[in-house]
């Protein structure tokens, strides 16, 4: 029997990566960073800002990925960026 997507092999480790509810539209990315509404359309043109991923014609950000970005992007006032 050929082995199917969505299957596991008896006895392998579950598999541990985002859910669905983990995906963010660009809308919804915009707003948990609060950045203007172009912003990231702008930046993925630069080819700056977070990672992305391009699903047929949608994009869509991982919540971890934008908040990884956000904490790579902390400025210490007291000392060097982070």
């Amino acid at each position: 029997m050929p082995f199917e997507y969505d299957q596991q092999p008896a006895g392998a480790p579950p598999v541990v990566g985002p859910s669905v509810d983990d995906l963010l539209s660009r809308e919804e990315a915009t707003s948990l960073l609060r950045l203007g509404s172009t912003t990231l359309r702008n930046w993925a043109a630069r080819g700056i800002g977070p990672r992305y991923m391009r699903i047929g014609h949608r994009v869509v950000y991982q919540r971890g990925d934008l908040i990884d970005f956000a904490r790579d992007h902390m400025v210490d006032p007291g000392g060097d960026a982070a």
